[in-house]
């Protein structure tokens, strides 16, 4: 990349960090994420419920946002949220643990499935 390409699409990323988190929080968000079966299911290949940025740059709101698909202009955006993570390597996100990670009872719990789930059928004596 050339100095003249890198200031353009850095002025690019500033001009569309804000619209970008926008979306990406709202994807995420109680109203959208109850009823978005696509991102519950993204979001539960993963213990952790991490979804790959590479594939939330394919949803049509973000190609209108980011044509280039450039996934470092998306991660920079999503680092300054203040209710999603961004893993480490930069290639994931996911909600806020504390929005999906309850602790009942002295219990971690990451999923409805695992509070809903019935207790096993105890074992007849001998």
């Amino acid at each position: 990349m050339t100095g003249s390409s890198l200031a353009l699409s850095l002025s690019f990323a500033r001009a569309t960090s804000p619209g970008l988190l926008l979306q990406v929080e709202y994807y995420f968000s109680e109203g959208n994420f109850a009823k978005d079966k696509f991102m519950q299911a993204e979001t539960a290949k993963t213990k952790e419920q991490w979804v790959n940025i590479s594939v939330m740059a394919t949803f049509n709101r973000m190609k209108a946002l980011v044509p280039s698909l450039e996934l470092a202009i998306i991660t920079a955006a999503l680092r300054d949220s203040k209710v999603l993570e961004v893993s480490e390597d930069g290639a994931s996100v996911r909600r806020e643990k504390s929005r999906w990670e309850k602790t009942i009872g002295g219990a971690v719990y990451t999923g409805r499935q695992e509070v809903t789930a019935p207790y096993p059928t105890p074992k007849p004596y001998p």
